[in-house]
């Protein structure tokens, strides 16, 4: 296992397919399950440049935002971006401590080569009772399950900076719903997230010469080679406690290697790259009952 720098550089063992096209414009599921109540978290992320919604802005971009659940943080990481060989989907992975974390059980996407300018909500399959290893489902989005599109999307107008959407947890019903010991339903203790801003899918999980471009949260230019710990993946907000916004400002109380900054896009090579349009500034998330 090679030493991984903190947040740029991850081990990732998935395995890769081409972009899926999203499928039709249907809302995710609203509700609850055996009335269980849900949660749903609204969120914003603004980039320094524009959010590239058509080819004239360039090549596509893929703007993720990866969520998971968990009873015990220590017991999972939660989702990381993918930097280097191999690529796997080319975009999101579990981080690389604690070992054989799930990573992450659904996702936005808002772009990318065959959805440029639409949002897509997909979640991570079950089978025999687990859900899949999200190294193990191949490249891009054909081996996620489509679940519609989020509520409240915000497609930018040209040259706009801000994606914004609210999503129901309820969706990812593989994995929001714990079962107690009398057979009723409840929510998981804990929300892990990360947004997840990149250029390219590599197809081929052992190209060397794959172009790969990426930001995610965290401060990537104070990040020592072969740093140990989690990078900025926001790892412990609490689902019980609702109406609470967490931003740049407010997550130093949780998890301050969360904390983004500015101008901190790099490359497979760890070289910094000047692109404003990958470049997350700011961002904000709200849990809610409604």
């Amino acid at each position: 296992m090679n030493i991984l720098k903190n947040r740029r550089e991850f081990l990732l063992l998935a395995a890769a397919t081409p972009l899926a096209l999203l499928e039709g414009c249907a809302k995710v599921p609203s509700g609850g399950v055996d009335g269980q109540e849900t949660r749903y978290v609204t969120v914003t992320m603004e980039v320094g440049g524009r959010i590239r919604l058509t080819s004239e802005d360039g090549p596509p971009y893929s703007y993720f935002f990866l969520v998971n659940f968990v009873d015990d943080i220590n017991n999972d990481s939660g989702p990381a971006p993918v930097v280097q060989q191999p690529w796997g989907n080319g975009f999101a992975a579990p981080a690389q401590f604690p070992a054989g974390s799930q990573g992450f059980v659904g996702f936005v996407v808002f772009g990318g080569p065959a959805s440029q300018g639409q949002y897509g909500v997909y979640e991570v399959p079950a089978g025999n009772g687990a859900l899949a290893n999200v190294t193990t489902l191949g490249p891009g989005l054909n081996g996620f399950l489509p679940r519609g599109v989020p509520d409240n999307p915000s497609v930018p107008q040209p040259g706009g900076r801000i994606l914004s959407f609210r999503l129901n947890l309820n969706t990812f019903r593989n994995s929001f719903y714990r079962t107690n010991t009398d057979g009723t339903l409840r929510i998981p203790n804990f929300l892990q997230f990360n947004f997840v801003n990149t250029d390219n899918f590599p197809q081929d999980p052992n190209d060397p010469n794959a172009l790969k471009t990426w930001d995610s949260l965290g401060n990537s230019n104070t990040e020592p080679v072969g740093g140990k710990g989690v990078p900025g993946i926001v790892r412990g907000i609490p689902l019980n406690q609702t109406g609470q916004s967490y931003d740049n400002n407010s997550i130093v109380s949780i998890n301050p290697n969360s904390i983004e900054a500015a101008g901190d896009v790099w490359d497979k090579q760890n070289r910094p790259i000047n692109d404003p349009d990958l470049d997350i500034v700011s961002w904000s998330v709200r849990i809610t009952t409604s």
